[in-house]
């Protein structure tokens, strides 16, 4: 299967977002969640607009777990 087959796939599918979410009802809820922020704001959206959305917020959360772990390990380090 090519990059692009495999990318195009992915995006008929939920699979890029499991990565994320420990099972499919917490990317359901998670999903449902920012639905309705969007609703409530009023605005449009589309199905893999909201997903991307989703996978975004998420990769953006572990990003900053990830810096403030690093930054946890340092501040120990420092106290030894």
């Amino acid at each position: 299967m090519t990059m692009a087959n495999n990318k195009q796939r992915d995006c008929l599918t939920n699979e890029y977002l499991t990565k994320y979410f420990p099972d499919n009802f917490s990317l359901a809820l998670n999903s449902i969640g920012a639905a309705k922020a969007l609703i409530d704001a009023g605005k449009e959206f589309r199905l893999m607009q909201l997903l991307d959305a989703v996978a975004k917020s998420k990769a953006r959360e572990e990003k900053i777990h990830t810096h403030e772990d690093a930054s946890q390990k340092v501040d120990e380090n420092q106290d030894v």
